[in-house]
């Protein structure tokens, strides 16, 4: 019953966002921060419910083993409420820059690339390619990290090895701690929270 009572309020929180109104005000207030947060924390919480029924219909289930603490198979598919959170936050927020659009589509073939595995199954070594070439994507378009001195030949190549790191590192690193229900969700929350801080 409280379920179903906190995704009423969460989704008239969300569909009174929708109203431009709404929007407007949060957007002249100097509260668009606050908007996209709203916006993107309702959507993902109306979105797991969702992807849960759609795991448990299609038999998308993480499976027990010796690494993960869970005693019976888990329904997957959360990480697709919060890509349909972000792509939507990022939509709402109407500030679509290169780098961001360009980001998106190559998060956006990793996620795909994730929601087969999570389904079906897919070799390591194609993920891996898949993240590779998906880094790569984004070098070639000029998104690339800096840290070195981008003039000087060494500091543009350790900028580009850096950068591939850095996303495939990470990416894997969330992969990897799968092994309890919500640790990479609550690590993903706490991460998330010193980048705002840090944006803001």
């Amino acid at each position: 019953m409280a379920s179903f009572i906190f995704l009423g309020v969460a989704a008239t929180v969300f569909l009174t966002l929708l109203l431009p109104e709404m929007r407007r005000f949060f957007f002249e207030v100097g509260g668009r921060w606050l908007y996209i947060f709203l916006f993107s924390f309702t959507l993902s919480l109306l979105m797991t419910p969702l992807m849960r029924r759609l795991a448990q219909r299609f038999k998308i289930f993480d499976i027990p083993e010796e690494r993960k603490i869970h005693e019976r198979a888990t329904p997957l598919l959360g990480g697709g409420a919060i890509i349909i959170a972000f792509t939507a936050s990022l939509l709402a927020n109407m500030v679509l820059e290169r780098d961001i659009i360009l980001t998106l589509y190559a998060g956006g073939a990793v996620a795909v690339t994730s929601l087969i595995d999570d389904w079906k199954g897919l070799r390591a070594r194609f993920k891996l390619l898949v993240q590779i070439l998906a880094v790569l994507f984004l070098i070639y378009n000029g998104v690339v990290l800096s840290l070195f001195p981008e003039k000087i030949w060494w500091g543009y190549l350790l900028n580009i090895l850096f950068t591939l790191l850095w996303i495939i590192g990470i990416t894997n690193a969330m992969n990897f701690i799968d092994g309890m229900d919500g640790l990479a969700a609550g690590l993903g929350a706490i991460i998330s929270l010193f980048l705002a801080i840090v944006a803001f």
